[in-house]
């Protein structure tokens, strides 16, 4: 029995940004393979989302790699001004500190989680 078809699957790999769509990916236990693997966390170790920040919303984030279960592929994002950063680059921190305003750690999830822990 038919019930529907897919039409698109976007994927989010850091929280809060606008993600990405992809053709094929790994599904695992906790859903997409890398949807919302990487975050940014506050001092007291809350989550920071579009709640908080809602300009987060205005940066696109996408794997530029190979999917693998070892460590996530580099991460490429596009901010509102059009201009591609690295993911743990020295422009990515700067960009993130004007436009978190706040101390923020970033931080990923393992590969093979079977679950969500947050």
């Amino acid at each position: 029995m038919l019930v529907g078809h897919i039409q698109e699957i976007t994927r989010h790999p850091v929280k809060s940004f606008t993600g990405e769509q992809v053709q094929e990916t790994k599904v695992m236990g906790y859903g997409l393979y890398g949807d919302r693997s990487h975050a940014f966390k506050d001092k007291n170790g809350k989550f920071l989302t579009i709640t908080q920040v809602p300009e987060m919303v205005r940066y696109q984030a996408a794997f530029s790699g190979e999917e693998t279960l070892d460590q996530y592929p580099e991460i490429k994002v596009k901010t509102p001004s059009g201009k591609v950063l690295t993911w743990g680059g020295e422009a990515f921190r700067e960009e993130m500190e004007r436009l978190l305003k706040q101390e923020a750690t970033p931080v990923v999830s393992p590969c093979t989680y079977s679950f969500r822990c947050d």
